[in-house]
């Protein structure tokens, strides 16, 4: 499991009882998300699911050779193969977990997600994306989900944003910079912000530089550029 899967497991659970907790574990892979889940006595139960055979049944042997409570993990945790969230009408999670995808592919599998999970108040997505995480926070805002919050990692060098999202049904509008840095992360300013901060000025940087030679619009770059200079500096 991922340093930003066990942190999204434990930090973004502070401050509830998730003892009782029932989970979706979606793209589980190895299932050591969902396994954690368990044995850490974070949630009760767990659905783990992926689309492809191979992972479902690693996840499925991973699952039957461990205990829990003297008790198979397989008595709390179910591990099916499922496209994302679809066919999964009528149940209940209190949180749903997808983590280490691209940023569309999130917002496409919840978008694809029965109206009982997708619009519930009660459940909470715990998204991390590898990559695209503007166009998952313009989803998100878009189609009337809260980012409650969101917290930094760090993984094999590279800076990760975990969000906590639930649908209230209202539509937000950010500033640019929000969408690339995360209106939460620009407000807490945690210690891997500075990092967070610099590899995204480096992108922007270079595509600033290259549509600039190619002698294309580089409006939008150069503006972003000096919101990101401006919030380097405390301005923002």
């Amino acid at each position: 499991m991922t340093v930003a899967a066990e942190f999204a497991a434990t930090v973004l659970f502070e401050g509830e009882n998730g003892k009782n907790m029932h989970a979706c574990d979606v793209g589980c892979d190895h299932a050591k998300l969902s396994i954690y889940l368990v044995q850490s006595g974070i949630c009760k139960r767990v659905l783990a699911c992926d689309i492809n055979d191979g992972p479902v049944e690693k996840a499925k042997k991973a699952v039957g050779t461990r205990k829990y409570m003297d008790k198979s993990l397989s008595e709390y945790i179910e591990v099916i193969k499922n496209d994302g969230l679809k066919n999964l009408d009528n149940m209940h999670f209190d949180r749903v977990f997808i983590l280490g995808m691209g940023g569309e592919l999130i917002s496409d599998i919840i978008s694809g997600a029965p109206e009982s999970i997708k619009r519930s108040k009660n459940t909470g997505f715990v998204l991390q994306a590898m990559t695209s995480e503007y166009e998952l926070r313009k989803y998100l805002s878009k189609n009337g989900y809260e980012i409650v919050n969101e917290k930094l990692v760090e993984d094999k060098s590279r800076v990760y944003s975990v969000m906590l999202c639930r649908y209230d049904g209202k539509i937000r509008k950010f500033k640019e910079y929000e969408y690339h840095l995360g209106k939460a992360n620009v407000q807490n300013r945690e210690p891997l912000f500075e990092a967070y901060l610099a590899r995204k000025t480096r992108i922007f940087g270079k595509l600033f530089s290259q549509l600039v030679k190619a002698n294309k619009d580089a409006e939008y770059e150069k503006n972003l550029l000096s919101d990101f200079g401006k919030i380097k500096n405390g301005k923002i």
